[in-house]
């Protein structure tokens, strides 16, 4: 369950109805007031993908459909999820944000919301016979390591469900677009190792 290449569908942006525009199928991609995750949705633009002929083609957020000031989050949204995940397994999460066109770009420091201006949030629900909790885990990317690759060992009790995967990428403000859109490379779902 890649994340490129995008399965895409139209829509009519609400801010500008008059032409066709594109987003990914299996996930969200939107910005917030806060550069939260959960936090209230910007209202003033309207993100969407088109294909980018320097990178093969690929489809990619159009850097102009997007508010560099803030942080912009890819929210994984098929119907896979909660995705059961075996008590006692050891997984493997991918996702890559690397491109010798807009490495410069993205700022892997942490003084951002959450202290993390680069990774990956994974927010999973265990259980057992007597309790309920959420845990969210944080995977950060690097300017060393600007793919992801960790594996996590589960906790080997009750049951757990992964509930929610994003992916949060921030923009250095003032730095040159050079390639006008945006593509992640691979952000997957978890799988066993």
């Amino acid at each position: 369950m890649e994340f490129n290449p995008f399965e895409v569908a139209g829509f009519r942006c609400p801010l500008d109805s008059s032409e066709l525009r594109f987003r990914p199928k299996k996930w969200e991609i939107y910005q917030t007031i806060d550069d939260k995750w959960d936090g209230e949705r910007l209202a003033t633009n309207c993100i969407f993908l088109r294909k980018n002929t320097i990178a093969n083609d690929r489809w990619g957020v159009d850097f102009e459909s997007i508010d560099r000031n803030h942080a912009l989050f890819y929210r994984y949204t098929w119907p896979e999820l909660p995705l059961i995940i075996d008590t006692s397994s050891v997984y493997l999460m991918y996702g890559g944000i690397f491109s010798f066109y807009f490495q410069d770009q993205i700022r892997f420091d942490s003084d951002c919301s959450d202290q993390m201006c680069a990774g990956a949030i994974l927010i999973s629900r265990l259980s057992d016979a007597d309790t309920s909790l959420l845990l969210r885990e944080d995977f950060i990317f690097s300017e060393e390591n600007s793919y992801l690759g960790p594996c996590y060992p589960t906790q080997g009790a009750g049951s757990i469900e992964l509930e929610e995967m994003i992916y949060k990428i921030t923009f250095q403000p003032d730095v040159a677009n050079q390639e006008q859109t945006f593509s992640p490379n691979d952000f997957a779902l978890p799988q066993t190792f």
